[in-house]
């Protein structure tokens, strides 16, 4: 369970922000694993691709209001 869902957990965010965490965990872990696997300059390059705009993605989501809009 990534940490990631921790907010969810505890309730303090959206639904949405769960959905999404999940979504962005499961694609950078795609991205983790394809690059330890094929240790090439651009797999690698890709996963820290991932990694400059899973951060951001998801603080995004998880600045979202809890209250329905």
């Amino acid at each position: 369970l990534p940490i990631s869902l921790f907010p969810a957990l505890l309730g303090v965010v959206r639904t949405g922000y769960c959905y999404g965490a999940m979504v962005l965990s499961l694609a950078f872990l795609l991205r983790a694993v394809r690059a330890a696997r094929l240790r090439s300059l651009q797999s690698c390059r890709q996963l820290f691709l991932a990694s400059v705009v899973y951060l951001p993605v998801l603080l995004s989501l998880l600045a979202l209001p809890r209250t329905p809009i």
